[in-house]
């Protein structure tokens, strides 16, 4: 797919975003939407917070068009096969039992195991608690500089914008940065 130029996100993403609203007839996006809707809300299901429906739908898709997608010779039409069996899922019991073999499948051991699909899922999340400590210590580093005065380059002459030289980049701006990305670290350890 990805020789293609095909990239998944170019439908997914924005299936994902409107829980495939714009690509599956209306009453089977009610029906889709009623499973995701019950299983996002059951304590009693192991839900990846009740997001993994949306994945369901689209391995299954994938998985169902497989051989269609591999004979594809370009994005264009892969896309076109991808969207093409989403827009003709008249049948509203066909969609619940693609989702849920699919369900099976990806996390309940059926295919993949479960530990490890569970296992990457944690993985992300640790991955962006980490991403998201690190923005946050930029942030903090930003308004320290910002708002706390530490560096306050002049304004240039002739333009109403402040600027900073080389000479201040180097003499000023860096120091300071250094200065206050280990007094983060530090104070967040």
């Amino acid at each position: 797919m990805n020789s293609l130029g095909f990239e998944l996100s170019t439908i997914f993403y924005g299936a994902f975003m409107r829980w495939y609203a714009t690509l599956m007839p209306t009453a089977t996006v009610f029906r889709f939407w009623d499973a995701l809707l019950f299983q996002s809300t059951n304590p009693k299901t192991q839900s990846l917070g009740g997001r993994d429906y949306l994945i369901d739908l689209a391995f299954a898709t994938l998985q169902v068009k497989r051989n269609e997608l591999m004979e594809c010779e370009s994005a264009a039409e892969m896309k076109s096969v991808v969207l093409g069996f989403l827009g003709s899922l008249y049948d509203t019991t066909t969609v619940i039992d693609l989702v849920h073999a699919a369900d099976l499948y990806l996390w309940g051991g059926a295919g993949f195991s479960s530990g490890k699909v569970s296992y990457l899922w944690t993985q992300r999340d640790e991955m962006f608690k980490g991403i998201n400590q690190t923005t946050k210590w930029q942030n903090q580093i930003l308004h320290r500089l910002a708002f706390e005065g530490q560096v306050r380059p002049p304004k240039h002459p002739n333009e109403q914008f402040a600027g900073v030289t080389t000479k201040q980049l180097v003499e000023e701006v860096i120091p300071t940065l250094q200065i206050n990305v280990a007094g983060s670290r530090s104070s967040s350890s």
